[in-house]
């Protein structure tokens, strides 16, 4: 696998440089020969077919490309960008993009490259395998390991987006590695998973060890891939999204809170999925425009965004408060940027909890 997070193709000299070291200062790895699963292509300074042909020969399910270009004389940005997308783009920008937006567009097609990292912690092969087999089935990159000092191993040689735990371990019980973990500040989503099914049990390892949920063996594959997957705030693994009792459907554009549907207008939900997909990212009201509306200019006293944000946000206010609870603010504004922030909705009650 390789070390670079971004390969960087094309481009004057000037404008790359640039570019890399705004993409390094943020801490992505960028390289021009690496094959890294994230490649920008700037082709400013290529024809069109120049780089229509380039794409065709790097774009691929393993690799998210972004294409800066620039408008050629009587072709409309739509026109360009809808080409380049049936080409292979993941993602495309005009080459007078702003950083902050050049940065966003990386950040988003990285979080998209790499599958979700899941350590189990499980000293019974039959049981660990299983669970591992499980998780991959549900596209994530999964592996185990047998015991705490393992896991602190495994912890320290590269991130790590959620753990399975499970209690009785041949070095110790796994309450104490998700312990020392929440001691050193450290976040990553946790699942215990143990056969010790008592209310004393569980009360220990909410809330003495911090970990997100607990989960008894024998448990149904469904309900594993389920649970872990509330855990992955950032990652889609689904075509439905679920941040505690939200849940977004991509693939019917439905919305619906603790399982009941809350309509909302088509626009609306598709600035909603936008930012769902990229949460925890600070998205330009910019490159929403561009993206969601797919238009490059605002009428002279429109700001489509920010009405549309307006809406989505009195409409999710009304829905909840016919339920009797209040909204939280996980539609964040930061300046002239929006972020989905998951973290809060993953501390109200799931879905399933209010259903049970």
């Amino acid at each position: 696998m390789t070390d670079f997070d971004v390969t960087y193709l094309g481009g004057d000299p000037m404008t790359r440089a640039a570019r890399i070291a705004v993409l390094n200062n943020h801490g992505l790895h960028v390289s021009d020969d690496s094959g890294a699963p994230v490649v920008v292509l700037d082709a400013q300074e290529m024809s069109d077919a120049e780089a229509d042909g380039l794409l065709a020969d790097i774009a691929g399910p393993d690799t998210q490309v972004l294409v800066l270009f620039a408008l050629s004389h009587g072709i409309s940005f739509r026109a360009r960008r809808d080409a380049l997308m049936a080409q292979g783009a993941a993602d495309v920008m005009e080459t007078t993009a702003n950083a902050e937006e050049f940065l966003t567009r990386v950040q988003t097609l990285k979080q998209a490259a790499h599958p979700p990292r899941i350590l189990v912690v499980e000293d019974e092969d039959e049981i660990g395998d299983w669970a591992v087999a499980v998780l991959k089935d549900a596209r994530m990159d999964a592996q185990r390991v047998s015991t705490l000092a393992e896991a602190h191993a495994r912890f320290e040689a590269g991130p790590i987006d959620a753990l399975v735990v499970d209690r009785g371990l041949p070095d110790g019980d796994g309450l104490s590695f998700i312990a020392q973990l929440r001691d050193l500040g450290i976040s990553t989503p946790a699942l215990l998973f143990t056969a010790l099914d008592s209310i004393e049990e569980r009360i220990r390892g909410l809330q003495t060890a911090r970990a997100d949920d607990y989960i008894c063996k024998p448990v149904h594959e469904d309900e594993l891939r389920a649970r872990v997957q509330v855990l992955l705030r950032p990652f889609v693994v689904a075509e439905t999204m679920v941040f505690g009792p939200l849940e977004i459907s991509r693939k019917d554009r439905l919305v619906r809170w603790r399982g009941t549907r809350i309509d909302l207008r088509p626009k609306e939900c598709d600035m909603l999925i936008y930012l769902a997909e990229r949460a925890d990212l600070m998205i330009p009201k910019r490159m929403i425009y561009l993206d969601v509306w797919q238009k490059t200019f605002m009428d002279v006293g429109s700001n489509p965004v920010t009405a549309a944000r307006h809406r989505l946000v009195r409409d999710l206010k009304a829905a909840l408060k016919e339920r009797g609870e209040d909204y939280v603010d996980f539609l964040g504004t930061h300046g002239d940027a929006y972020v989905f922030r998951p973290e809060l909705l993953l501390r109200l009650p799931a879905a399933r909890d209010a259903r049970a």
